[in-house]
């Protein structure tokens, strides 16, 4: 077995936002920014949502949403990893907000 732990940083959560919300949008119905597309809001007002937010409040609503999704997330490393010749299980995924 191999551990492989991965950091991310200078995250563009508004460009990310564009991508993600059609996908998770019902994910997110508890936290703020949920609330605002549950009432019908734009991706613009859910950008300003976020800008308004705390980076620390962002890293973890973002490592909860990988969590959340952590098995179509290995599923598509190992759809990724078998294409290039590689087959692999991915036996866990965690993600966690750090400062």
């Amino acid at each position: 077995m191999l551990k492989l732990e991965l950091e991310l940083s200078a995250i563009d959560y508004e460009a990310l936002i564009e991508k993600v919300l059609p996908l998770v949008g019902d994910k997110l119905e508890n936290q703020s920014v949920g609330k605002l597309l549950g009432s019908g809001a734009s991706a613009a007002m859910a950008k300003a949502a976020l800008s308004m937010m705390s980076q620390e409040k962002k890293n973890r609503m973002a490592a909860g949403l990988l969590n959340d999704n952590a098995d179509k997330i290995a599923a598509a490393i190992e759809s990724v990893a078998a294409k290039n010749g590689i087959n692999c299980r991915v036996r866990g995924m965690h993600a966690k907000a750090e400062d």
